[in-house]
């Protein structure tokens, strides 16, 4: 859970969070990392939607009640972005391997060009082994040399910007339905 002042810190970061994390039909943004259990992912990734009544104090009256944009996790707050559609968001937790082939491989029927281009960037194998993989599907990520924040450090998730990359949403969304 955020405390009041994460959230407050959020509520203020977030004003130009759109430049970082911005909808954009055909692109995936994905981050590579390291956990200890899934549980610490979870609670990474969880919403904090509690006492939102008495957050709004010292908004602003001109401010709605109403607007979650500044909702977020511990994600966002690290990497300078509010909240995001997580019916669009994926997370896998595996043994720690540094061959990006087999990280992305569970989204090779839903995104079949995201091997092509990944491993086109990257190479097959990585400079270390990672054990989570998150991505934000249409959503463009635009990292910023702010973040993530110094807190970052002490987190039980640490996860790093690998890149967003294109891929033909007529032929994911086949594989949808």
């Amino acid at each position: 859970m955020l405390t009041k002042e994460q959230k407050l810190q959020g509520k203020f970061r977030n004003e130009d969070s759109h430049k970082r994390l911005m909808e954009e039909n055909g692109v995936v943004s994905i981050w590579l990392g390291n956990a200890n259990t899934v549980e610490d992912i979870n609670d990474y990734l969880e919403e904090d939607y509690s006492d939102l009544e008495s957050d709004f104090e010292g908004f602003g009256e001109d401010e709605d009640p109403y607007d979650f944009s500044f909702v977020t996790n511990l994600f966002g707050l690290d990497f300078g972005f509010g909240s995001y559609d997580h019916d669009f968001s994926s997370c896998e937790f595996f043994e720690p391997t540094n061959d990006l082939e087999l990280i992305i491989s569970p989204w090779n029927d839903l995104i079949p060009s995201l091997k092509q281009h990944a491993i086109k960037q990257f190479g097959r194998t990585l400079n270390q082994k990672y054990n989570t993989v998150l991505l934000l599907i249409s959503y463009r990520y635009v990292p910023d040399i702010n973040y993530p924040r110094p807190e970052y450090a002490e987190r039980k998730v640490m996860l790093e910007f690998l890149g967003a990359f294109p891929f033909d949403e007529e032929i994911s969304l086949k594989h949808l339905y």
